[in-house]
């Protein structure tokens, strides 16, 4: 059984339902309160400075999409029109004080690629022209205090204070992720490492297509019977 999910840009996706999905368990994303008071420090929780938990950076899964987020944007079309691409899981701990990781939970290849075509202000360029992606989110909806996680196209991370516009990049983020909950759990999707793998696939049939255009034209033949690459 299929699923016809919609982008934002209008684009109607085919997502493959999961063998046994009927156990899975629905995602809530719904708005509350955090009463157990980890998030009221700002982008850290409490019992994981306490326990000496692994930086999020560090983990395995974490340090693949943070050394291939710039690779995986300029692919931002082929992630699009992939479900399997589009709903590949992203371990992120994005969160609000007060209210947690509500609004965040489960997000995938595809919100963060919408959120980041969408919203130029989790574009940034630094004063020597680099180019940063936001990855996390994490700050106060009532001071708009924030540190949040930006990674440049070799990996590197840093934290930085992304100014008064905090709030509209959560909620738009938010209103990305939560669009396609109701597919999250019951349709197929790739892990991190199968997208990119199959995405270094497509690049190299497309560089070889290019190659054997440019072999080609270098044929003396008619302007109109040559290949446009």
């Amino acid at each position: 059984m299929s699923k016809i999910i919609t982008l934002l840009n209008g684009t109607q996706l085919k997502c493959f339902e999961k063998e046994g999905c009927e156990e899975a368990k629905s995602i809530d994303n719904s708005m509350q309160i955090d009463l157990t008071g980890a998030y009221f420090q700002l982008g850290r929780e409490k019992h994981r400075k306490k326990k000496k938990h692994i930086r999020l950076e560090d983990r395995p899964e974490v340090q693949l999409f943070l050394m291939n987020a710039h690779y995986l944007f300029e692919h931002s079309n082929d992630i699009l029109n992939d479900s399997r691409m589009f709903l590949c899981p992203v371990p992120f701990e994005n969160n609000l004080s007060c209210f947690g990781v509500s609004g965040f939970r489960h997000p995938t290849l595809g919100v963060y690629i919408e959120w980041w075509e969408r919203c130029q202000d989790v574009r940034m360029l630094d004063e020597q022209g680099e180019k940063w992606l936001v990855y996390q989110l994490a700050g106060s909806p009532l001071t708009h205090c924030n540190s949040c996680g930006l990674v440049n196209p070799e990996g590197e991370t840093t934290r930085q204070h992304i100014g008064k516009c905090f709030m509209d990049v959560c909620r738009l983020f938010i209103r990305i992720n939560r669009r396609y909950d109701d597919v999250k759990p019951y349709c197929e999707a790739y892990s991190m490492e199968d997208v990119l793998k199959r995405l270094r696939r497509r690049d190299k049939v497309r560089e070889l297509r290019k190659n054997v255009v440019r072999m080609i034209n270098t044929f003396s033949l008619p302007e109109q019977l040559k290949f446009r690459t």
